[in-house]
């Protein structure tokens, strides 16, 4: 069987669902991983035997200040760590490597360059849109495609936010994220609910990109005429005391509930309980991007309708009129009429919620996902060996 040796600096963040889905699903392919530091292995089960942690460097402080104070250019790892990353990756008998986001494969650059194996780098969403401002980054993040083998992209929107670095269109690949439709089944839901108690919910990390203030403002509209409404938002991040603060400023406070970050289990019920998921994303100031959200996807194969804007790889799975209803960014008025529309016709609430479960069976179903990351990885295989052997003969 072959070998895909997978790097992600952490393994793995709680947000990472969507990654490991992909490492602990290949079937055609032996997965190991590297990384630099690993949390949450209680969330991430993986036999500690094919992970491999690099050893923090002595010298990482001094490495900071060199590269981007002193030198001006992106953090990059040594060649003594290069070699011993290799080392290991020639240990497992790899045969491509996979590096997630496209800032670490910016830091893995001295390992790409001497790499006996085709190198495959997958981007997620802020990874195509932080610091594309800074020369000598956007530079290094042009040498690393120019350098890969093939390049993912979540979404439509990402392949094309990939020409900012000159990606060769050839080796750019659509891999999406994929659901497992058999752990997030359709759930009819209904409507009206009792005592006109819609719940609305919002499952993401707190963070500018994700437009929660957007949805409060458009909740508060709904408890005009809805008043015993909830709002749930699902997640953990930096904002949390600025987004309770915003709650409390527009006196809805008593109708938001922050449920902070859940295991599959507990937000899986949440879903199930909900009528409306919410995910109003927007550009951050930063430049960070959606790719497509996880938990919209797996809220939308429960057949939950949503209400979302026009940013990123939302509009490849939701549309309007058949699985929910889109708006432009920042545009809290759209959102709640629309939410109005749904509330008030439950027939159309039906429909949508139909749509919503049949939009993800179609596009973003695991097992379908994973076969074809498998056959990227073969095909790049194929496309090292054969260049190898041109390059010979010549």
């Amino acid at each position: 069987m072959p070998v895909v040796a997978s790097y992600c600096f952490t393994f793995l963040n709680r947000e990472m669902l969507h990654v490991y889905r992909q490492m602990a699903g290949l079937q055609s392919f032996k997965q190991v991983v590297f990384c630099n530091k690993q949390k949450f292995t209680g969330s991430f089960p993986f036999d500690p035997d094919r992970i491999f942690t690099m050893p923090r460097p002595i010298t990482r402080s001094f490495k900071r200040l060199w590269y981007r104070r002193i030198r001006g250019l992106p953090i990059q790892i040594y060649q003594s760590e290069a070699r011993l990353l290799l080392s290991q990756l020639m240990k497992y008998r790899t045969d491509v490597l996979h590096i997630y986001f496209g800032d670490s494969a910016v830091n893995l650059l001295p390992l790409i360059r001497m790499c006996p194996f085709p190198v495959v780098v997958s981007f997620h969403g802020a990874d195509i849109g932080l610091n594309m401002d800074d020369e000598p980054h956007r530079k290094a993040m042009e040498e690393v495609v120019q350098r890969a083998e093939l390049v993912f992209a979540r979404s439509q929107s990402l392949i094309e936010g990939l020409q900012i670095i000159e990606c060769p269109k050839e080796i750019i690949r659509l891999q999406r994220a994929g659901i497992p439709l058999q752990d997030w089944t359709f759930q009819p839901r209904k409507v009206p609910p009792e005592n006109g108690r819609w719940q609305f919910l919002q499952a993401c990390r707190l963070c500018e990109k994700k437009g929660i203030p957007t949805a409060m403002q458009a909740f508060k509209q709904v408890l005009g005429k809805y008043p015993n409404s909830v709002f749930k938002i699902a997640g953990e991040g930096h904002l949390l005391d600025d987004l309770a603060a915003t709650a409390a400023a527009l006196g809805i406070a008593d109708n938001i509930e922050f449920c902070g970050f859940l295991e599959q289990d507990e937000l899986r019920k949440l879903v199930y309980d909900s009528h409306i998921f919410i995910h109003p994303s927007q550009m951050g100031a930063d430049g960070d991007r959606e790719g497509v959200p996880n938990s919209m996807l797996e809220a939308i194969a429960t057949g939950l309708p949503v209400l979302a804007t026009h940013h990123g790889g939302i509009p490849e799975a939701v549309k309007t009129g058949v699985s929910g209803h889109l708006v432009e960014e920042g545009d809290a008025d759209g959102l709640a009429a629309a939410a109005m529309q749904m509330l008030d016709d439950p027939d159309r609430y039906r429909h949508l919620s139909q749509g919503a479960a049949r939009a993800v069976r179609e596009s973003f179903e695991q097992k379908a996902q994973i076969a074809a990351l498998e056959s990227y990885y073969l095909e790049a295989i194929d496309r090292y060996r054969s260049r190898a052997i041109a390059t010979a003969a010549a």
